[in-house]
């Protein structure tokens, strides 16, 4: 596999937002010595940026609230409401805003404890401010990422946009089973297709179909096929007719829970559904639940860049002690390296020896296939998901 690199394109990040009409990233530095906030406010104002100064929680709350922030630089010791209150604050008001703490060699402890609260990283003081800008690029990459990651689905490419059925048929090769839920007639597909060791769950709210609204009996029963046939495929056909028949909030729910029940197995979903029948909402709250898939990888794992460095470090070299694996991301921070391998062990991507050597899980190999469709820009296919429109 290439190597999956985020860390190429640097400074023409900011040119980039620009260029695409996003404005100047918006960056509020607090911290209760002026001197500090102010030259931080210096070095990256030379780069581009447009930066705010606060020297206080108080006044840094009131400020998030008078306008967006992207990039939020938070000193973890002020007195009155202290960084970690602040960040608390912030992520209630502005979710989104990228939050990086400020630290000194004595309190890591508690900026660790903030990267768990939700803050995004930290820099311990005394810092260069080389350090404060690279942290900043790196903030804007994780940015990117997500924007990525919404819009990957939005434009499935044209030689993907073929019949549902035809890539089950495909699939299907090799003496796999497989599930069909549709409003199609079995013996229609049977003729039409020539599928055999097929399972047919025929939608209808006639007698004899399994009725379109019966949502959690058809997750049970879907995530039952899956359980027996853990290496199968399943057609989940006509999604435009279940939102038909259901509130949106509904659908959801359950297409979340079958990717959530399908995790642990090796079953290929494909969803279609004819867009012409879905209106702007549902196609953009479906195009955000298949960004999602497969079920949590691309999650708050691989969020920070750092993490996704990781991935990618170890899908280029398996098995590295911690020595090694820091010097080869290049970060010196013990304890933030830490942080980092301890998130992605909890969350399955990695995992360690009993030589303390990494190496990525199976989770974790799909995880850095994945990282690779998007920096490639690639769409329509994730993984063990497919969606295809008829």
């Amino acid at each position: 596999m290439e190597r999956v690199d985020f860390y190429k394109r640097k400074t023409t990040l900011t040119k980039e937002m620009l260029s695409k009409g996003l404005g100047k990233p918006k960056i509020l530095v607090v911290d209760d010595d002026p001197s500090i906030a102010e030259a931080i406010k210096a070095a990256l104002e030379g780069e581009g940026y447009e930066v705010i100064t606060s020297f206080s929680g108080e006044d840094a709350l009131k400020k998030l609230r008078e306008k967006r922030i992207d990039i939020a630089f938070f000193d973890v010791k002020m007195p009155g409401m202290d960084g970690v209150e602040l960040l608390k604050r912030t992520k209630k008001m502005s979710p989104d805003t990228y939050v990086i703490m400020l630290t000194a060699y004595a309190s890591v402890d508690t900026a660790v404890e903030a990267m768990k609260e939700g803050a995004a990283d930290y820099i311990r003081k005394p810092f260069e401010l080389k350090d404060i800008k690279s942290t900043v690029l790196g903030a804007l990459e994780d940015i990117e990422f997500e924007k990525r990651r919404g819009a990957l689905v939005s434009a499935p490419a044209e030689e993907e946009m073929k019949d549902a059925f035809e890539e089950f048929k495909n699939l299907m090769k090799g003496g796999r089973r497989g599930l069909v839920v549709s409003r199609r007639n079995a013996r229609e597909l049977r003729e039409r297709y020539g599928l055999d060791g097929v399972t047919y769950v025929l939608l209808s709210e006639e007698e004899g179909g399994h009725h379109p609204q019966r949502l959690d009996e058809l997750r049970e029963l879907i995530l039952g096929f899956a359980s027996n046939n853990p290496d199968s495929v399943i057609l989940m056909g006509d999604i435009d007719y279940l939102l038909d028949k259901n509130p949106l909030p509904l659908v959801r729910d359950f297409l979340e829970g079958v990717e959530e029940g399908l995790a642990s197995s090796n079953v290929v979903l494909i969803l279609s559904g004819d867009p012409k029948n879905m209106d702007r909402v549902e196609l953009e709250e479906l195009h955000h639940l298949i960004s999602e898939v497969p079920v949590g990888i691309i999650s708050s794992s691989l969020s920070n860049q750092l993490r996704r460095k990781i991935i990618s470090q170890l899908s280029f070299e398996d098995g590295i002690s911690f020595t090694t694996l820091a010097r080869r991301i290049g970060i010196s921070d013990s304890p933030k390296l830490s942080f980092h391998l301890q998130k992605l062990e909890s969350g399955g991507l990695i995992r360690k020896d009993e030589e303390k050597k990494y190496f990525l899980t199976e989770m974790g190999r799909n995880a850095a296939r994945i990282l690779e469709q998007i920096k490639r820009q690639h769409a329509g296919k994730w993984g063990k998901v497919v969606w295809i429109p008829r």
